[in-house]
């Protein structure tokens, strides 16, 4: 928990502009690397859901 509270400490530090479709084509990559296993389409898909976002 502790290193995704400070890569998101990051991201307000440096005051990162990233397009959302960017950051959540990103999503992915992000959970493997914390968790050691890709998400299912199920679980990005509802992850986007709750986020208002559309991958299409």
């Amino acid at each position: 928990a502790r290193t995704i509270y400070l890569v998101q400490i990051g991201y307000i530090s440096m005051q990162t502009k990233e397009d959302l479709a960017i950051r959540m084509k990103r999503i992915p990559g992000y959970v493997e690397i914390f968790t050691g296993q890709a998400p299912h389409k199920r679980e990005l898909d509802r992850f986007f859901a709750r986020h208002g976002y559309s991958a299409d």
